[in-house]
């Protein structure tokens, strides 16, 4: 009877210690589940906005990039397009002084060559003057038999012109080869055909 009893308590205890093991187990491995869940969700999350940083960094890097390389480009087309405008509107017989000397040496020119000296007095800053430049210009390349001389007023010239009577601008001067001075007077848009008319009165 004993043995009897033993037998069938043997399998119980077998089924117990199995039984704990089993869960022991489950349990462990659901944990392991878990946490490798867990750190795979956050490690995605993590290299997830390491890629995004990434991308915009890229992103930003290119735009720069893309803007110097934009920026260079119409820089070096204004500077082309400068440089063709400037010579365009230059005509030989056009010239510029910036010093007394300069001036008296422009002047005597014309009276050697027997030409007139059409002399236009501006400053940068004057709005009124930029507005004659294109007709001045086109006026020296429609004469070319004249010397067109253009003063700008400079921190290092105020002499000049007042040594020569200039009290505002834009103003003008005009030189015949014999004669001398024959024509002084301001200048605007509105009053340069009548100068035009002046200035070919005394054509040489």
């Amino acid at each position: 009877m004993d043995q009897s009893i033993h037998r069938r308590t043997i399998p119980k205890c077998i089924l117990i210690g199995i039984l704990i093991v089993s869960s022991s187990a489950f349990n462990a491995v659901d944990t392991v589940r878990h946490f490798s869940r867990h750190y795979s969700t956050a490690l995605f999350y993590k290299d997830s906005a390491d890629v995004y940083k990434d991308s915009i960094t890229d992103q930003k890097t290119s735009k720069v990039s893309d803007f110097k390389l934009r920026m260079r480009s119409i820089v070096k087309q204004r500077q082309s397009t400068g440089r063709k405008s400037t010579s365009a509107w230059r005509p030989q017989n056009f010239k510029t002084a910036i010093s007394l000397q300069e001036y008296f040496n422009v002047i005597e020119e014309g009276r050697r060559s027997k030409r007139t000296v059409v002399v236009k007095f501006h400053a940068t800053w004057c709005k009124k003057c930029q507005s004659l430049r294109p007709v001045f210009l086109k006026m020296a390349t429609s004469n070319p038999e004249m010397i067109f001389l253009d003063v700008p007023v400079t921190e290092s010239n105020a002499n000049l012109h007042k040594g020569l009577g200039i009290e505002s601008v834009p103003f003008a001067h005009v030189y015949h080869p014999e004669r001398g001075l024959v024509e002084e007077t301001k200048l605007s848009r509105e009053t340069f055909s009548d100068f035009t008319e002046l200035v070919e009165k005394h054509s040489s």
